[in-house]
């Protein structure tokens, strides 16, 4: 009888221990790729990675637009993951920075790097010299989707967010920008726009973690 308990907990412990397995699993939005984006859009699961054997690779990309030199200058820092192989076909992800600092050359490098922070970030409602923050974009046909463009007054639901984990700073050597790898959590609505930036009324959820880099071009 008392060998019968003890085969009856080991068979309990082993379905446990299984069990746990299962479910922790399940629920994890990483990714063991240096670049990614692991998460759902439209509640359908999404994972681009970057790795030797996938087709994604990663993209950055930056504008600028000053005030009255030398007085503010807005900047836009873009990092995302894309198919290298069909770009058309397979969406990309993009997270983009907006900055505003003072025009200062000789410390641009620096200025650069200390604009990235970690924690929870504000989406920006227009592109113009306002409040620092960040956008979304998704881009799975030929058309794209923002969380938000200039003039259109788009804001996001309260449930939105983008809350960035972590900032690897990579300052600049011979040759070679300096640049930032950024991982974040991010919850969205993002809004279609045609080729002349007019709503066209479709949008796309969007969660999940994403870690890209972004490189200073400007």
């Amino acid at each position: 009888m008392k060998k019968l308990s003890i085969y009856v907990l080991l068979i309990a412990l082993v379905a446990t221990v299984f069990s746990g397995c299962k479910k922790s699993s399940s629920s994890s939005n990483s990714s063991n790729a240096d670049f990614y984006f692991v998460g759902k859009i439209d509640a359908s699961d999404a994972k681009f990675e970057v790795t030797s054997t996938s087709d994604f690779s990663t993209s950055t990309s930056a504008h600028g637009l000053s005030a009255t030199p030398p007085d503010t200058t807005l900047y836009s820092y873009e990092g995302g993951v894309y198919n290298s192989v069909d770009p058309d076909d397979i969406p990309s992800v993009g997270l983009n920075f907006q900055t505003i600092s003072w025009v200062d050359y000789s410390q641009a490098d620096s200025i650069f790097l200390n604009s990235f922070t970690t924690g929870s970030k504000s989406f920006i409602l227009t592109e113009d010299l306002g409040p620092n923050g960040v956008s979304i974009i998704y881009r799975g046909t030929a058309l794209s989707y923002f969380t938000s463009i200039g003039g259109t007054g788009i804001t996001q639901p309260a449930s939105s967010y983008v809350n960035v984990i972590s900032v690897d700073k990579f300052p600049a050597t011979f040759g070679v920008d300096p640049y930032v790898v950024v991982k974040a959590d991010i919850k969205a609505v993002l809004y279609e726009y045609d080729f002349l930036g007019v709503l066209t009324g479709n949008t796309v959820n969007i969660e999940g973690t994403i870690k890209v880099p972004i490189t200073k071009t400007l």
